[in-house]
């Protein structure tokens, strides 16, 4: 089970003195506010999802809800697979339109088979859903990246592969929501652990068995709430009360780590697949392209295909 920002909005604003108040709450702040403190949790909280990254001028963005990095992976873009009868130049269209011009001139209806030599069992595929239609992007030459000197180590998790990639031609670094890579233009897929969002992208929180997460959260947010308006003067006369809620946020929180223990986020992500539909987006088959691994073998047991 989850919570969504609206409900948890829903039950912040039955609260007597925020429905008093209705000027001193912002649904944006609060979202926000809900995302971060939930990344303080760590791993525990969160799902693992993925992502294709587009560098342009050795810059690519991050997603919103990404917290940690457990994979990257260069690849080239192959062919644009349309469904027959498609309108091709609608599509190349519409391609252009959403800056993946890497793809314009490698349209086809009836594409050729590209698997010889176990060079099919090495692909990436991103399912691509267009207004009515679906094109499948195909990447090939998949090569994982190495870590570059200036990487933030708390941006990937411990047993992420490519801390173990010493000699990758392709390289990158993460400041703040960017990539940063040493190659102008190009494409990283990559997976991540991330706070897991709706379909608005707005941040989902987990119930716990006991329900302290969210009665932690409540009690942070009004917090924030109260010295926002403390501060513009929206409202006076509350210090008592915001010194009697800060004296059980301690306490809220240890609840709060202990109840997270009991989540179990692959049920949570399997019921997000179910609740919102949502459509498989990538089809991942690294095969062993290890060749580029540290030659240790240290991260010999990872299994780079779909989790």
């Amino acid at each position: 089970m989850y919570l969504t920002i609206d409900e948890f909005l829903a039950e912040l604003k039955a609260i007597n003195w925020i429905q008093n108040n209705p000027q001193i709450i912002d649904d944006a702040s609060v979202a926000r506010w809900v995302h971060l403190e939930l990344k303080g949790f760590g791993r525990g909280v969160m799902t693992q999802e993925e992502t294709m990254v587009h560098i342009h001028k050795g810059i690519g963005m991050l997603p919103e809800n990404f917290a940690s990095l457990s994979l990257a992976v260069h690849c080239e873009p192959l062919i644009a697979e349309v469904e027959k009868g498609e309108d091709l130049l609608m599509v190349q269209s519409r391609l252009v339109g959403e800056r993946l011009t890497c793809f314009e001139d490698k349209l086809c209806d009836d594409c050729p088979s590209f698997c010889h030599e176990n060079e099919c069992n090495e692909r990436i595929v991103e399912n691509y859903y267009l207004p009515k239609s679906k094109v499948k992007l195909h990447y090939h030459k998949p090569m994982y990246v190495k870590i570059g000197s200036g990487f933030g180590f708390n941006k990937c998790v411990s047993d992420c592969p490519n801390l173990g990639v010493k000699d990758s031609p392709f390289s990158i670094n993460i400041k703040g929501n960017k990539v940063i890579a040493n190659f102008d233009e190009g494409h990283i897929y990559i997976r991540y652990y991330g706070i897991p969002v709706d379909e608005k992208g707005l941040p989902l929180i987990p119930v716990t068995q006991n329900g302290h997460l969210e009665k932690y959260l409540e009690m942070y947010v009004k917090l924030r709430i109260l010295e926002d308006a403390m501060l513009s003067g929206d409202l006076t006369n509350v210090q008592g009360i915001y010194d009697r809620f800060k004296s059980q946020e301690w306490e809220l929180k240890r609840k709060a780590n202990a109840d997270i223990s009991s989540i179990d986020m692959v049920a949570l992500f399997k019921m997000l697949d179910t609740n919102r539909a949502r459509m498989q987006k990538y089809e991942v088959s690294l095969g062993a392209i290890k060749s580029n691994y540290n030659s240790s073998g240290y991260f010999q047991t990872l299994n780079p295909n779909r989790f």
